[in-house]
């Protein structure tokens, strides 16, 4: 199996820590304010992992296709298959998992500019623990197992 996606990045101050103010100081001293920017930089990072496990296969038989030709030659076939299979589901795309662990990371960071944040998330995307890949591939059967419960409803991953 295969998961891919894009995710927009964007450019930010991540540098942020606690701010500490003397009693009776004015808490709108622009030393004590973050400065924000309406419309920052940003970058479209895309990506893909795979993770092969016989196990997970078996126990997510059903397939999931949605083009008219191969749904009929999917029933034609007598192949199990999920016929109402949502065309953008979050709960079933395990990059947007891996998008969502490798923005997390990322603050704290220095991405203060296109360069520094391409860097950063090209050092996150490569140095990623294998096993976070395999969980998340592994949780696959329980997700599907999920949707088909909650019928295409938003599930808790």
């Amino acid at each position: 199996m295969l998961w891919s996606d894009e995710s927009i990045f964007r450019v930010t101050d991540n540098a942020r820590g606690n701010v500490y103010r003397r009693p009776g100081s004015d808490r709108l001293d622009p030393k004590f304010c973050y400065h924000t920017v309406k419309h920052p930089e940003s970058l479209m990072a895309s990506g893909c992992f795979t993770f092969f496990n016989i196990a997970v296969l078996k126990s997510a038989v059903l397939r999931c296709h949605t083009a008219k030709s191969v749904t009929q030659w999917l029933s034609d076939s007598e192949v199990n298959f999920i016929s109402d299979w949502p065309s953008n589901s979050p709960n079933l795309s395990l990059i947007e998992n891996l998008w969502s662990i490798i923005k997390h990371r990322l603050q704290g960071k220095d991405t203060s500019t296109l360069t520094k944040l391409e860097t950063v998330i090209k050092e996150e995307w490569l140095n990623f623990d294998h096993t976070i890949l395999e969980n998340l591939a592994n949780s696959l059967p329980s997700r599907l197992k999920e949707c088909i419960r909650r019928k295409g409803k938003p599930i808790d991953y």
